[in-house]
């Protein structure tokens, strides 16, 4: 009895070391998982790297730094440019987590912060003249609290809730009349952060100036299951619907000219600040979200917001998947570049870490080019990446390719010689990364660009960005920037948005355009305008009047076209219905107001 006991309690013995090693191996893969991937999104890959100083050592910069503000531990996401105060000049706001920021411009490029209120988690921001009386109006989604900001004229604001509040983490908000039926509708874009796992929203606009419920899942067609959202089997009584992407940027443009406008919005597998409450889960899950840049085609009809998603057909079959070897997004920013009139798209993304970090980085682009070749009713993209030289990029090896996270950018055609530029933002820490600059791209003329000196153009004052926004701030004709978010190369933990001045010495001439409803005094919101030299069919110029132009930010949209050694123009403006009306021999280096 006594010999068979202590059989029995050996394998007691053994069973219970192996169980115990079983358990301590379980543990370890989840603490491993956990050190890896959770809490490296939180530490710096880069640290102890010194970062190279940026600052410009050439006396005669293109931008000079006018303005810079900071909140200590205060994160200004994005920017708007609007007139607040009926004076001619853009002014500026700014949008933390928890304030919204006004700053007047004083139009002698000096700026002055005026005031300051609340924001629940405002982030995203639109832009729209709501109630038609001529001045733009915001939109700041933000929780308990009503998104519409109605312009009072005089730098102050209204609070208004019209029936499109945002639910989710909203990254952007756009405004377009999808179905043609006269009035504007909204779409809003989400990502899913901590707690807030809420998905994208679409409402119809209604005939008094307001929205309808989101119909969000029903504008796919055919539709597609789960591509907004999806069950989410979350442990610890969690589960529920779940946005089923990180949605970042968007932006709205009729692609294929005919008459509806179209929807290009980017998704990143962004398993950053996930749900703490099932941490775990919630960032293996967001680390396995689909990814890519998405083409909603407009279907619509006036009764109706339909659209197909056509993403692979547009751009190939590479960009969108669910996979490690599919490229993360962050924005598309709209642009004629070969100037044939019709829109482009150049995009920026970011790489992501490994699931395992200690694996290094994943092995996806973080910049694409694509030539518009669509016509009505056939969407194709051809991918000009190498073409125009941003493959360069691309070629880095993934550790290089991981300090530039290419989150915005901006059309600007700086030096007014008629090629649209690009100026890039990266993500905004200097700490992070020796590359911590704005990135701007000259359009050579040829369909190629190329980098310019960070010294040389004069965009090094604080390291990165999160966000950024062109308009002419001194009425000079040549365009500025604003840029948000970064953080001050001699203290990381203070984000300071700033204002560059354009101070480029350049004789080429330019025009600047204000498309308005001859109604209602209000934008032409998706007109589209060509500029010509006048007499002949030479092609200056191509754009459309929109606030949106790539990720979170907005503008008043008074649109600039750099016209080179061309003294008089003639306009072409089409309006979204295909109505035309001419401008003939226009005298440059003016801003006019044209009625439609």
């Amino acid at each position: 009895m006594g010999k068979n006991y202590n059989t029995r309690n050996k394998i007691k013995l053994i069973m219970t070391e192996k169980s115990g090693l079983i358990v301590i191996i379980i543990f370890f893969v989840i603490g491993l998982f956990l050190c890896t991937n959770v809490l490296g999104y939180y530490t710096n890959p880069y640290h102890g790297q010194k970062t190279e100083s940026l600052h410009s050592t050439n006396m005669s910069p293109y931008f000079s730094l006018a303005y810079h503000f900071n909140e200590n531990n205060s994160i200004q996401g994005a920017a708007v440019l609007l007139d607040v105060n009926a004076d001619g000049f853009l002014d500026i706001a700014l949008v933390s987590s928890t304030k919204l920021y006004f700053i007047q411009n004083n139009g002698d490029n000096t700026f002055t912060e005026y005031d300051s209120i609340q924001s629940k988690n405002g982030v995203g921001w639109g832009m729209h003249d709501f109630n038609q009386d001529g001045c733009m109006d915001l939109y700041l989604a933000q929780e308990n609290q009503p998104d519409v900001m109605i312009n009072n004229g005089d730098g102050t604001f209204s609070s208004m809730d019209l029936g499109n509040e945002g639910f989710g983490i909203v990254r952007t908000a756009l405004f377009a009349d999808f179905n043609n039926d006269n009035y504007i509708d909204s779409y809003i874009s989400c990502s899913s952060f901590g707690t807030n796992h809420y998905w994208n929203q679409m409402h119809p606009g209604l005939s008094d100036g307001s929205f309808g419920g989101s119909i969000i899942d029903e504008i796919l067609d055919p539709p597609i299951p789960d591509f907004w959202h999806k069950w989410a089997h979350a442990p610890w009584g969690l589960k529920g619907e779940w946005s089923n992407k990180q949605f970042k940027g968007a932006v709205v443009r009729d692609f294929d000219d005919d008459g509806y406008p179209d929807i290009v919005t980017c998704a990143y597998a962004d398993a950053g600040y996930q749900d703490r409450r099932c941490i775990f889960f919630s960032t293996l899950r967001a680390h396995l979200l689909p990814r890519g840049v998405y083409f909603l085609h407009n279907l619509a009809d006036p009764h109706t917001i339909r659209f197909e998603e056509i993403g692979r057909q547009a751009f190939g079959e590479d960009s969108q998947g669910d996979t490690r070897r599919f490229w993360n997004p962050y924005h598309a920013t709209p642009l004629d570049y070969d100037l044939d009139g019709d829109l482009d798209l150049c995009m920026g993304a970011t790489i992501r870490p490994e699931l395992l970090r200690f694996l290094g980085w994943e092995n996806t682009d973080v910049a694409r080019f694509y030539e518009n070749r669509c016509e009505p009713g056939v969407i194709q993209f051809i991918d000009r990446t190498a073409e125009t030289g941003f493959s360069l990029l691309n070629d880095l090896s993934p550790e290089q390719r991981s300090g530039r996270n290419l989150a915005a950018g901006a059309q600007i055609d700086f030096d007014n010689d008629g090629w649209i530029d690009l100026a890039v933002v990266n993500r905004r820490d200097a700490e992070k990364t020796p590359y911590a600059y704005v990135h701007l791209f000259r359009n050579m003329g040829d369909g190629t660009f190329e980098e310019i000196e960070p010294s040389m153009h004069g965009l090094t004052d604080f390291g990165g960005g999160s966000d950024l926004v062109s308009g002419d701030l001194n009425k000079d004709g040549k365009p500025d920037l604003v840029i948000t978010g970064g953080s001050s190369l001699d203290s990381q933990d203070i984000s300071t948005s700033r204002v560059y001045i354009n101070t480029i010495d350049t004789d080429n001439h330019w025009v600047q355009l204000k498309i308005l409803d001859n109604a209602t005094n209000s934008y032409a919101i998706g007109a589209k305008v060509s500029v010509y030299e006048s007499g002949t069919e030479r092609l200056l110029g191509y754009d459309e009047v929109r606030t949106d132009f790539s990720y979170r930010s907005k503008r008043e949209p008074i649109l600039h076209f750099g016209l080179n050694t061309v003294e008089e123009i003639d306009i072409i403006v089409k309006t979204q219905k295909g109505d035309e009306k001419r401008f003939t021999s226009l005298q440059t280096d003016k801003i006019y107001k044209l009625f439609i």
